[in-house]
């Protein structure tokens, strides 16, 4: 019979998934999880304690000839690392070289005319590292270091501070937080109420990509 998970910090509905041998949708789409599902709106930004229940696996079964041989193969399901990279001047850094190490593997690329990178990754990675490679004027290489499935529902204050923080906002150094928060809201087109509503969090969600 189906059992419950308890979501524990950095992971998401994917790797809970892998590690119990199901495809994510599997999960995250089994009727058992309908209110998790509509609380949260995506599966990759579950809170720690949130109870995922995990249905049984399903038998397939096979006829074959026995007196041949036959070569099953199980489908992988990676995810993937997708992130916008920016100057400080919201500049893309579009078409530089980069290493991307996720837990002892490592890779090269290069970033797309947006300063994307879009790599495929394990659904059970917790952490990745990826470093630019020197650029004219750049006296030692840009270092990002990621923590996969940790980002919290934007909802919560710590997914508030966590989306600002990797939009280059750190409220947490801010004297006057509800000046800080209507500058925000300014820059934005949103009414400058210096008070984190609905409005502001689905700016900032759409704006982060979760």
């Amino acid at each position: 019979m189906p059992t419950q998970h308890i979501v524990q910090p950095g992971e998401c509905a994917s790797s809970i998934a892998c590690v119990h041998g199901h495809f994510p949708a599997s999960v995250w789409e089994h009727p058992d999880n309908a209110a998790l599902n509509h609380e949260r709106g995506d599966p990759y930004v579950l809170c720690a304690g949130d109870t995922l229940v995990i249905p049984d696996l399903e038998q397939r079964w096979e006829s074959v000839d026995t007196d041949k041989r036959h070569t099953f193969r199980r489908k992988g399901v990676p995810e993937k690392l997708n992130v916008q990279l920016v100057d400080e001047d919201d500049t893309p850094l579009s078409h530089r070289r980069y290493t991307l190490e996720v837990e002892g593997r490592t890779r090269s690329g290069e970033t797309d005319s947006q300063g994307i990178v879009d790599e495929w990754i394990s659904p059970t990675a917790t952490s990745a590292v990826l470093t630019f490679a020197l650029a004219s004027g750049e006296s030692e290489p840009l270092v990002w270091e990621f923590s996969l499935g940790a980002l919290d529902p934007a909802d919560t204050d710590e997914g508030l501070t966590q989306r600002l923080h990797n939009l280059g906002f750190d409220l947490e150094d801010e004297e006057d937080a509800d000046a800080f928060v209507r500058e925000i809201q300014r820059s934005r087109g949103l009414p400058a109420s210096g008070v984190v509503d609905e409005g502001l969090l689905l700016s900032l969600e759409r704006e982060h990509g979760a």
